[in-house]
């Protein structure tokens, strides 16, 4: 796995995803890049970038581009740092089987079409960081509910939500014969819809109450 970008997204997703097993080969941050085929200790390298504030001089990886890091020999690539990074050039040359948007809009469009052609699975920004929102729905419910709840629970209920969410999205796409991206955005659309229309019932009836 290849990680663009070591900030709040970025650095936690190359823990977890080490915690799960992942061998993450390259990461990078607005320094620099670093790549290592063998892996990356991410722990170490946490290390590293406390003392000296950068990824670069991390001993135990060559120095490389940032385009390096997202166009390397790898499985699931994450750019997680800013937006319009995947352009038309360098998705071309992406290696990756899968693309896992962390950042928001990290593809151009004309990028999203050829990851298509090169049947790239991409799992959308508005769904793969989606995460963050949902924790910080949590902690408002805490607040305003007085609900108190663990470490374990939050991960849970996180989980769940994330893996349910990605079973409709993917179902929704499949159905629709749409790309994944197109799939996520119709999708998000149809639900707001009925929010809307929810709340628009509930409004009417309390009106006539």
């Amino acid at each position: 796995m290849a990680v663009q970008g070591f900030g709040n997204v970025g650095s936690v997703a190359a823990a977890e995803l080490e915690n799960f097993g992942a061998k993450i080969v390259a990461i990078s941050d607005v320094t620099g890049g670093i790549i290592n085929k063998d892996g990356i200790d991410i722990k170490q390298l946490f290390k590293h970038f406390k003392e000296s504030g950068s990824l670069i001089g991390y001993p135990f990886a060559k120095q490389c581009t940032n385009e390096e890091v997202l166009t390397c020999d790898c499985d699931i690539l994450a750019p997680a740092a800013t937006q319009s990074v995947v352009t038309s050039d360098i998705a071309g040359k992406i290696k990756a089987k899968i693309v896992a948007e962390g950042a928001n809009s990290p593809t151009v469009p004309d990028a999203d079409e050829i990851l298509a052609q090169k049947n790239v699975f991409i799992i959308p920004d508005i769904l793969c960081n989606a995460g963050g929102v949902f924790v910080s729905y949590l902690e408002y419910t805490q607040e305003t509910q007085r609900e108190q709840m663990t470490l374990e629970q939050v991960n849970k209920r996180l989980n769940d939500r994330m893996n349910a969410k990605f079973e409709q999205v993917f179902e929704y796409s499949q159905g629709k014969q749409l790309k994944n991206a197109s799939g996520c955005n119709g999708y998000s659309c149809e639900q707001s819809c009925r929010s809307d229309e929810c709340i628009g019932c509930f409004a009417i009836r309390f009106m006539l109450a």
